[in-house]
């Protein structure tokens, strides 16, 4: 295992440098950590002895995730004045009524270092100003900024914590009276930044075409799981995604890219222009990876792919716990902070759980009964399923107090419908919102929403209310990975 995945024991090292700085940032300081990275440098160098090279690379890497983590923190918050202050800034998601109250994301440029805050307006139920307010809207405000406050409830979901892995520095509330309108320059921002802007704002011009062609109802469905804008999903539609189990399709995720990703397979010369092929399927899933904001899930998703792609080119194994850990790093190195956004642990946590649990369900299948190639698919697509629950359940417990019942049943329908739906919607959007694709959009949308409804409304549909803290979850890890070695070492020692 380690010698044939070295990058593994990179990454698990890394990650422990993460979390480590993160929890001493008030006792190791980021000088520190620093001079560590070139002491293990200048030992690795000077040193000629195998395993002490090994060691000090390895002191090295857990270093250099500690101190990556500190100049993300130190830069993720900064200090605000205690006053109000006029700033200028630019929308960078869709305003989402709660309530009394509308929130965005909104990106302060008139600041010497540009920063993202979660901005809350009151609403104005007279002029309804706040209405006409959309990404890429530049606005003039007048408000205090604050850090970021932990929302006080009962789960274990860190809020502060969270809008941090985001990108989010702060938080201000704006009286209904405190901004207007305005057009803002943004031309001094990095080139990422204003082509951040520019997608965002061609996705809500997408989302905006689907308010007038599609089906009112089917909209938020359709926008979240073709571009990943959930702002108008309904707290109904998505409690009952949860308690059916298909809460991953509404959230963007290798799902997703793999249903892309097998499309562009299918309609892709494989034999012949092998190089080109791939070269079109890596440029389009990363087109559409930036065109919904690149989620890390779906970040990890394509460099994945990116790497079988290139794999196959040269024809290489292409994936493998060394993959993984690859993507992991990578995504690690530019926000370490990632670490600690649930859809990261649990986008990886579904690969990994994949790769060790679906080879054995899988095989449990006879041989005889794979030759029917619906039940070989069906069994297979359950497999995968049942296996991905395994390292994901304690965290989904953990996070949201919940376990769905009837999960298997929730996929076995809803992936094929999703499958079809996300096809559709791309034959909408490149077609220019014909009216075959339109009717297939609606159809397929409608019946997704029917069939999860139905089987959330089943019996004991979902187990609620699980408490389970930290070192319980903890401790079903433990248990899990003890059985799964034990397992598989018998299963050595027998075929042996």
């Amino acid at each position: 295992m380690w010698q044939l995945n070295p990058l593994v024991r990179v990454c698990i090292v890394f990650i422990l440098g993460i979390i480590v700085g993160y929890y001493t940032m008030n006792w190791i300081g980021e000088r520190i950590w620093l001079a560590a990275i070139v002491l293990s440098i200048v030992i690795y160098f000077l040193w000629r002895r195998i395993s002490v090279q090994s060691i000090a690379l390895l002191i090295g890497i857990f270093c250099l995730g500690g101190w990556l983590t500190q100049r993300e923190l130190i830069r993720l918050q900064p200090k605000f004045p205690s006053d109000d202050i006029v700033y200028e800034g630019v929308l960078l998601s869709q305003p989402t009524e709660r309530g009394r109250v509308v929130h965005f994301n909104l990106l302060i440029t008139s600041q010497n270092t540009p920063i993202t805050v979660r901005a809350t307006i009151l609403r104005d139920t007279i002029t309804c100003r706040y209405q006409r307010l959309s990404v890429g809207d530049g606005i003039i405000v007048s408000s205090t900024l604050e850090k970021p406050l932990n929302v006080q409830s009962n789960s274990n979901f860190n809020y502060s914590l969270w809008l941090l892995t985001q990108g989010i520095s702060g938080q201000t509330f704006i009286h209904d009276t405190a901004w207007k309108k305005a057009r803002v320059d943004y031309s001094h921002l990095s080139k990422w930044t204003k082509l951040k802007i520019e997608l965002l704002k061609r996705r809500q011009r997408i989302v905006h075409n689907m308010h007038l062609l599609l089906d009112e109802q089917i909209v938020p469905l359709v926008a979240a799981i073709s571009l990943g804008e959930r702002s108008a999903l309904s707290k109904e539609i998505r409690e009952e995604f949860s308690i059916a189990g298909a809460s991953h399709i509404l959230a963007l995720s290798g799902l997703h890219l793999g249903i892309l990703y097998f499309f562009l397979v299918l309609i892709l010369p494989q034999r012949r222009l092998r190089m080109v092929s791939a070269a079109i399927i890596i440029a389009s899933l990363w087109a559409f990876a930036f065109l919904v904001g690149l989620p890390v899930s779906i970040i990890r998703a394509t460099l994945m792919i990116t790497v079988a792609e290139i794999a196959r080119v040269i024809q290489r194994k292409s994936l493998s716990y060394n993959t993984l850990s690859f993507c992991a790093i990578v995504i690690l190195v530019a926000n370490p902070l990632a670490l600690w956004d649930i859809g990261f642990q649990l986008s990886f946590l579904a690969v990994l759980s994949i790769f060790i649990y679906q080879p054995f369900f899988y095989n449990l299948l006879p041989k005889t009964v794979k030759k029917i190639k619906i039940i070989d698919w069906t069994y297979g697509m359950m497999s995968v399923s049942l296996a991905a629950q395994i390292l994901t359940a304690p965290l989904v417990m953990f996070y949201f107090e919940r376990f769905s019942v009837y999960f298997l049943l929730t996929n076995i329908i809803i992936i094929p419908l999703s499958y079809f739906l996300l096809l559709s919607c791309c034959c909408w959007i490149v077609t220019d919102a014909r009216f075959f694709t339109t009717m297939l959009v609606n159809k397929f949308a409608a019946t997704m929403l029917f069939c999860v409804q139905k089987i959330s409304n089943l019996p004991c549909a979902s187990i609620e209310s699980i408490q389970l803290n930290l070192i319980e979850c903890v401790a079903c890890y433990i248990i899990i990975s003890s059985i799964t070695f034990i397992f598989y070492r018998y299963r050595q020692q027998t075929q042996i």
